[in-house]
């Protein structure tokens, strides 16, 4: 694995929808699940009173998810199918990546 160029990737995502976010928020989560042929994405955030929002899925955000899935490639467990990122406003984020079929298999 690329740890540079993911983390790169990773402030990437952080970058394209925060810029789209025009309230204070407090918390961003995004999941996203890729294969082969497939990519689909839900991201939503959190405002100052814990209501959720819905910020639009950009395809320069798709891709960067896509990069992320093939330079974060694990040499046992192959690419992960999904992964699951949360970033909160003061710029700490965690992120989790399972290996499982996706959904639509």
């Amino acid at each position: 694995m690329d740890s540079k160029k993911s983390t790169n990737l990773l402030n990437d995502i952080g970058h394209i929808v925060t810029s789209e976010i025009t309230l204070n928020w407090t918390e961003l989560f995004i999941e996203a699940e890729i294969d082969a042929e497939l990519a689909d994405l839900c991201a939503w955030y959190l405002d100052e009173n814990g209501e959720e929002h819905y910020p639009n899925i950009t395809r320069e955000l798709v891709n960067c998810f896509v990069e992320l899935r093939r330079h974060s490639k694990d040499n046992e467990k192959g690419a992960w199918t999904k992964c699951f990122y949360n970033l909160k406003s003061n710029g700490k984020y965690v992120i989790d990546f399972s290996y499982g079929e996706p959904r639509w298999s």
